[in-house]
């Protein structure tokens, strides 16, 4: 979920304390990791230009 600056991020499972949520303000990410692969497509609907590697 997004509110102004700040994205909501849920766990799936719970961290060590029991925590399942984190508010974090857009300017702090740095690195984006994705799991699972993406196709052109779904990258260019969230704006990106220019062509994958095959």
């Amino acid at each position: 979920m997004m509110r102004g600056d700040f994205l909501l991020l849920e766990r799936v499972s719970p961290d060590s304390l029991g925590g399942r949520f984190i508010v974090i303000p857009f300017e702090e990410i740095s690195t984006v990791k994705f799991t699972d692969p993406l196709k052109q497509p779904a990258l260019e609907a969230a704006g990106f230009a220019g062509q994958l590697s095959q």
